[in-house]
């Protein structure tokens, strides 16, 4: 199965999914989309700066594994503050705020995001 790029913000993360975001994630996981994430592979999740003001997001963080979570960068609504342009610099504010949630070193989320964007892009290697 080819890996699944989900953009959270504008999918799992939007006000529509507010209320059912538990039974939209169960049917991805039925499509075997989520199950595959668990076991290091398929579904990669992009977590923005966002993350700080969003129970969703966090939500969706606390549920997913390390494996499975990439770091947005470039997203200009999506910074830590409502009234702020969104900057590459706030990736730190993203680590952060995973690091916390998952209860876990930043150094390894920092890991964890490098081996995934490895893994997204076919063994590249920085």
């Amino acid at each position: 199965m080819q890996e699944c790029l989900v953009d959270t913000h504008v999918h799992l993360c939007d006000q529509v999914f507010a209320e059912d975001m538990d039974e939209v994630l169960e049917r991805a996981e039925s499509q075997g989309i989520v199950g595959h994430a668990g076991s290091g592979s398929g579904l990669l999740l992009l977590v923005p700066p966002s993350i700080t003001r969003s129970r969703q997001k966090q939500k969706l963080v606390r549920r997913l594994p390390l494996a499975c979570l990439l770091l947005e960068t470039d997203a200009p609504v999506l910074g830590p503050f409502p009234a702020e342009r969104n900057e590459p610099a706030n990736l730190v504010t993203s680590l952060q705020a995973v690091a916390e949630i998952k209860d876990v070193s930043e150094q390894q989320v920092r890991e964890a995001v490098c081996e995934n964007v490895c893994r997204l892009y076919g063994g590249f290697k920085p």
